[in-house]
């Protein structure tokens, strides 16, 4: 772990002190049976967590907990520091673990390129407590859409008017930013107004020159000095920060990052296969399947299969023919876009992880077209139409034997019945070949595998691979 400079940011202080343990609570806590219960409460995120050495820190360095890259050892730890720990409840502690798998999921330990870093780490606080529950969160924490926490009357009293401008400035645009957004999208919002980003450092200076031993919290929970008067300071990053990005490059990054990716894969396939994700919301578990996706082309595959041959919007538009003279000639605009029917083979020779695979190349497929969702095994099930954007994947439903001619049949009577414009089957194409369509047919076929015949001259097919090819 790297050295500190000893400078804190807003929050830094705050955070610690607002969740300092009594000696009753330190005595009672055993971090071994807190992530025992982790476990149980959250099991794909501790897929994650359990990647990661956890580290007791007993310097005074770490005040909270943090999570960084060792690019010696190629390896991530956790450190984390009893006192902060052992006041928080059990719902604040995991939402805590859950905060650092996300830092190292979304590679905020080892991609440190956005300047200024206090800028960077508030918009990565920003981006991953979008993603957990108000409620798991410790105090003194950045949360998009919550303003801070009201001033009292002695606190107004006791700021001057900069720091209660400030303050309140601060406050408003935290409350004013959506959630689910990336660490760059809200570094960009941040870095829009000049005076925002001096609002920010100007408020972790101040919080720099207090210290943690001086500060109390009253009967009533706010914070004062150590003589009773009031203190406030801005909410900022909870956790601990120092040491991202340092030293970390070429052939090191790509190995650690290599590790996130193959842990990250690893856990989507063990929450894929029991459908348990915890507290992880279904936008997240969409663009975490992004991340480990093969990332086929769909727009090239789209036009190449499709065509968007098929116009299924006809839009009356009017052209003004000369801006001195009313009126105009009347038109017609047509939206070209395709409807596919796709079919996932949920057979037993499909292992989870390889239909999590296919489930995330739908989730990309999504934002580009309609499709109607087809699971099948020797029978073809239920279909689910998917709008764009809206693609959340569902259970699996079949484990049975194999049979394309089901699929294949269920495709041709849906594109004669000009249903759709063409269907795809996803499969590691361990079965028999179907009889030939008439209509605009794909396959996709996961990595590893092959189709066991030679395909039609008429069909797409698509050869998933290990280097995230298409």
């Amino acid at each position: 772990m790297s050295a500190t400079d000893n400078k804190s940011t807003a929050g830094e202080t705050l955070t610690p002190v607002l969740n300092q343990a009594t000696q009753a609570q330190l005595e009672n806590f055993n971090m071994d049976t807190e992530l025992v219960r982790f476990m149980f409460a959250e099991p794909f995120y501790a897929n994650i967590l359990r990647h990661l050495s956890k580290i007791e820190d007993t310097t005074g360095r770490v005040p909270t907990a943090g999570v960084i890259a060792d690019p010696e050892k190629l390896s991530f730890k956790l450190y984390w520091s009893k006192k902060f720990c052992a006041a928080l409840s059990h719902k604040q502690l995991q939402g805590l673990f859950i905060h650092e798998c996300l830092h190292l999921i979304f590679e905020h330990t080892t991609k440190r390129a956005l300047q200024p870093h206090l800028i960077a780490n508030w918009a990565a606080d920003l981006a991953i407590n979008s993603i957990i529950p108000k409620e798991s969160l410790p105090e003194g924490g950045l949360i998009p859409g919550c303003a801070f926490k009201p001033l009292t009357q002695a606190q107004i009293e006791a700021m001057t008017p900069e720091q209660l401008t400030r303050y309140t400035k601060l406050s408003a645009l935290i409350a004013s930013l959506p959630t689910h957004k990336s660490q760059e999208w809200y570094f960009n919002k941040l870095m829009e107004d000049p005076t925002v980003q001096q609002a920010i450092e100007e408020a972790a200076k101040e919080a720099g020159g207090l210290k943690p031993e001086d500060l109390r919290v009253d009967a009533n929970g706010n914070l004062t000095d150590k003589d009773g008067n009031s203190v406030t300071i801005v909410p900022g990053t909870t956790d601990h920060h120092d040491g991202w990005g340092e030293g970390i490059g070429g052939e090191a990054k790509d190995i650690l990052d290599e590790k996130v990716k193959s842990a990250l894969a690893n856990a989507i396939k063990k929450a894929d296969a029991s459908n348990q994700w915890g507290s992880c919301p279904h936008e997240t578990r969409s663009e975490l399947r992004k991340l480990v996706s093969r990332q086929i082309r769909w727009q090239a595959v789209l036009k190449r299969f499709v065509g968007f041959s098929r116009s299924t919007v006809r839009q009356t538009t009017w052209t003004r023919l000369n801006n001195k003279v009313p009126g105009g000639a009347p038109g017609a605009r047509k939206k070209l876009q395709a409807k596919i029917a796709v079919y996932v083979d949920q057979s037993g020779s499909v292992d989870d992880q390889s239909l999590s695979l296919l489930m995330a190349e739908l989730d990309n497929l999504s934002a580009l077209a309609d499709f109607v969702f087809y699971p099948f095994d020797t029978q073809v099930g239920e279909g689910r139409e998917y709008k764009r954007r809206r693609f959340k994947m569902p259970p699996r439903e079949r484990a049975g034997g194999t049979d394309f001619q089901a699929a294949a049949d269920h495709g041709d009577d849906l594109c004669r019945k000009g249903v759709v414009n063409g269907y795809m089957i996803m499969s590691d194409g361990e079965c028999s070949k179907p009889t030939p369509s008439r209509y605009r047919r794909g396959w996709v076929i996961v990595p590893g595998r092959q189709l066991l015949f030679t395909p039609d001259q008429k069909d797409l097919v698509i050869q998933m691979t290990d280097d995230r090819n298409s």
